[in-house]
């Protein structure tokens, strides 16, 4: 049978077991039991609950109801009921993000902004250690595991006085914490779809004696959704914490990642093509309690990123199967940070401090067509930065007010110092509704491509400045009682000294340079809207606009993005959800590569839960239907988006 017919069977065999099993009678640990007279959380609690905290906003948990900046968190039942196999997939459903996929097939790469920000102004930290490349600031996000998040907490718009260079924002991927329980609990899953797509997981968390543990390891792979765009990957994340005397915490965690993505045919760009990332980082944390009121974190990483893009001629301008150009990346980043909390009266301060060093080398291959225009057959180039900062802020909590102000030091070897001031206010006026201000100046720091490595026909430019952002932000936010919750977030930001990538160069004829090119304003806004359950049924929507003016006779760029859809929890073993997100970028109609957009792409979501007698093994069948009406939304002729595709799986919790 083929394999199309065979996974439309195994959906509809999930669908039948959806129809017909037996209601769970036994709940999941922490679930409400209506029979007991149980209640769903409601969503002043979900929302106004001072248990909810956030870390990145000033790198110390606090309530989300004193959080001035615009924040949206995604929790891991939230990623599971997706079942998401790339962060950005998970990230595609925020408003504010916006996700431009290479293709959107099985593993494969994605650019991403916030509120029209360029990709490599987004700062993107897997437990507070960058991800972005040094060489060009951009982060590669199908290096992460999807089954190691515990949330992710994304910073709308300039974090400088926090996390520094992030004029974009803030996308901080917290992984899952160490088992503390003797009895081991984790899952086996396994998920199979067309064109021999199938994704296997396994994690196991516990405690032994006084060390906690969390393990987990993952392979993926697909014969390529379209047009033979093969990929794999394997992924390994270990994480430990031990209790030490005088309440002393230390913490060990070490991850392995290696996706390989065959991007084959690219018309448009007249080469075949195919990408290989390994990344290995590691990192180690101390906790301490000095007193009720005082405590500290300091942690170390350590990150080498090696990157291999393959291109090969597609005979259009050579031999097809001749070397055209390829890319060798290899990078390595040191770093560690350290920060005071200290708690008393109304105020939560923090003040830390940040240091890192980065090399990377770059070697290219250039073919004989590349060297017929000028390339040498080898091209060297390395780099390497220096950072060092010093960060303060306070959350002043009064009454229904709380105020935030920040300040941070940056000094970067690469480009000069930066003050970043921030100032946040909340204010609370009934247990329902929030209102929210920020005031923020911050900074993006041009990458070592830029400033010191260059490339092929592209020259560095050590005399460039940082990009700098003045911003100014409003939300509101509100319950119409117990059954509806709605989010409004306004945004100006006033950027300085933009970079431009494709000036010519002054240093060699014909090449092209990085410049300060002058000034661009961004405005926009956000409107998201959820419901509470109704018969189990709940409905979100949001959307987004941004609006980039450029001042320097550069064409002004629009941006949408929309998310729409209809879940259906019983809160004990059914669940299901149908899901359409929609992304729109005002490309030039003269662009030769541009794609199609106008269309939403809508993912149909189901799961059945059981938990079986001995109250440990709880089963899963789940399947997934991706883009259900064959929608179109990609932005380069080069990469279209997968046509509709079928996966259903199995998941065993204990």
């Amino acid at each position: 049978m083929p394999l199309l017919r065979r996974s439309a069977f195994c959906c509809l065999l999930l669908a039948v077991a959806f129809c017909w099993a037996r209601p769970v009678a036994v709940l999941a640990e922490g679930a409400p039991d209506p029979a007991a007279g149980g209640e769903t959380p409601d969503l002043v609690s979900l929302y106004f609950s001072d248990d909810l905290l956030v870390e990145s906003a000033t790198r110390a948990p606090q309530p989300i109801t004193q959080v001035a900046e615009n924040v949206t968190i995604i929790d891991r039942d939230e990623i599971e009921a997706m079942n998401a196999h790339s962060v950005a997939e998970i990230l595609s459903r925020v408003p504010g993000v916006f996700i431009a996929f290479n293709g959107g097939d099985f593993l494969s790469t994605a650019n991403l902004n916030i509120q029209g920000s360029e990709t490599r102004q987004v700062l993107v930290l897997v437990d507070a250690t960058p991800w972005n490349y040094l060489n060009g600031g951009n982060s590669n996000t199908n290096t992460i595991p999807v089954q190691i998040i515990e949330r992710i907490e994304v910073i709308k718009g300039p974090a400088s006085s926090a996390w520094g260079s992030s004029l974009g924002g803030v996308i901080n991927i917290i992984t899952k914490r160490a088992g503390g329980s003797a009895t081991p609990t984790g899952m086996v899953g396994v998920a199979a779809g067309e064109r021999q797509t199938s994704d296997s997981r396994a994690e196991v968390s516990g405690q032994a004696g006084k060390l906690g543990y969390s393990l987990y390891g993952g392979h993926q792979e697909s014969a390529g959704l379209l047009k033979d765009r093969d990929a794999d990957s394997d992924t390994f994340f270990a994480k430990f914490d031990y209790p030490l005397p005088a309440a002393n915490r230390l913490g060990l965690a070490v991850g392995y990642s290696e996706p390989h993505v065959d991007w084959g045919h690219l018309p448009a760009a007249a080469l075949l093509s195919e990408g290989i990332n390994r990344v290995l980082y590691t990192t180690a944390t101390l906790d301490t309690i000095w007193r009720p009121e005082l405590a500290s974190h300091f942690g170390l990483y350590l990150k080498r990123h090696q990157f291999r893009q393959l291109n090969d001629e597609d005979g259009q301008f050579a031999p097809a199967g001749d070397l055209f150009q390829n890319n060798l990346s290899d990078e390595e980043l040191l770093g560690g940070s350290g920060h005071l909390v200290w708690q008393h009266g109304h105020h939560t301060v923090v003040a830390g401090f940040e240091a890192s060093r980065g090399e990377s080398d770059l070697l290219i291959e250039a073919g004989a067509y590349r060297q017929s225009q000028g390339a040498a057959p080898l091209t060297a180039r390395s780099g390497a930065e220096e950072r060092q900062a010093v960060y303060v802020n306070d959350t002043i909590s009064h009454g229904a007010w709380t105020l935030t102000p920040g300040l941070r030091y940056d000094d970067h070897s690469t480009s000069k110092a930066f003050v970043s001031p921030s100032l946040g206010l909340t204010w609370r006026p009934w247990s329902h509704t929030l209102f929210r201000a920020t005031a923020a100046r911050g900074f993006n720091s041009p990458n070592l491509g830029e400033t010191t490595m260059g490339g092929l026909f592209w020259d560095s430019n050590p005399d460039l400045e940082p990009e700098t952002i003045t911003s100014f932000q409003v939300g509101a936010e509100s319950t119409a009682g117990k059954y509806f919750w709605a989010r409004l977030s306004l945004f100006q930001h006033g950027v300085r000294d933009a970079l431009d990538e494709g000036q010519a160069s002054t240093v060699t004829a014909g090449n092209t340079m990085t410049m300060n090119m002058g000034k661009e304003r961004r405005r926009g806004g956000e409107l998201e809207v959820k419901t509470a359950a109704w018969h189990d049924l709940s409905f979100l929507a949001g959307g987004s606009y941004a609006h980039r003016e450029r001042f320097d006779g550069t064409p002004n760029r629009e941006q949408y993005d929309a998310t729409v859809g209809l879940a259906y929890d019983d809160g004990i073993s059914w669940h299901g959800e149908l899901v359409g997100t929609y992304y729109w970028e005002g490309l030039p109609a003269s662009d030769a590569t541009k794609g199609e957009y106008d269309n939403f792409l809508w993912d149909l979501n189901l799961r059945k839960a059981w938990l079986l007698a001995n109250g440990r093994l709880r089963p899963e069948l789940f399947c997934t239907v991706h883009n259900l009406f064959n929608g179109a939304q990609f932005g380069n002729t080069d990469y279209p988006s997968p046509r509709r595709w079928c996966e259903a799986g199995l998941r065993v919790k204990f």
